[in-house]
């Protein structure tokens, strides 16, 4: 902590050794391809998050995070009881559901009506580099994913109730979030939830 407790700092480092991680994995069937899980013999993760708080001003709050990721496979397996993948893993692939990097960026302003109502506002943003979201499958790739929110808010001090306005991807974006092969042969893939609005209730009993 610095600056009399106005500014925070959040940091953590890891390395995991794994054996025998489950995994999604395309294979080769008879009927087509086809998703199935599987064990990979070895794998490494090494990785780092670092988060900041810094309270400006009163009723401000402004936060920062990020995280990178380094996943490596060090014993590839060769197929999935005795069935062969789509693809091939090799020693130094990547784990699936591994961005190398994300990070993410809030502002929030709250301040007082009255006595026992407050009200507050908020932008946030978010960003999660490609990556793999089925092993062995070529076409399994996604996008780079960078979501922009908002919200505002209005209750009782002591969290009785509480009204609140918000947006989400309110910039449309339609990046492609996961990827696999389809028994056809095809690539079927799931996009980014469009750009929503609504509207959330809270009352505490």
């Amino acid at each position: 902590t610095l600056g009399e407790g106005t500014v925070q700092f959040n940091g953590a480092a890891y390395f995991d050794d794994y054996e025998d991680k489950q995994f999604l994995a395309a294979i080769d069937t008879p009927f087509g391809d086809a998703a199935s899980l599987g064990n990979v013999p070895k794998a490494e993760i090494t990785g780092a998050e670092l988060e900041l708080w810094w309270k400006p001003a009163a009723g401000l709050d402004l936060k920062a995070g990020v995280a990178y990721l380094d996943t490596e496979i060090t014993e590839p397996p060769t197929s999935i009881r005795g069935i062969p993948f789509v693809g091939s893993l090799t020693k130094g692939d990547e784990l699936s559901f591994s961005p190398e990097w994300s990070y993410n960026l809030l502002a929030r302003y709250g301040w007082n009506l009255t006595d026992n109502l407050s009200a507050s506002i908020q932008a946030d943003y978010s960003h999660k580099d490609s990556m793999i979201s089925i092993l062995g499958d070529p076409v399994a790739g996604t996008d780079d994913v960078n979501t922009v929110g908002a919200r505002a808010s209005i209750g009782t001090a002591d969290g009785h109730w509480e009204i609140a306005l918000w947006g989400r991807n309110l910039t449309d974006d339609d990046a492609v979030t996961y990827a696999y092969t389809n028994f056809l042969g095809d690539r079927s893939y799931s996009l980014q939830e469009p750009r929503s609005y609504g509207v959330t209730v809270l009352y505490n009993f």
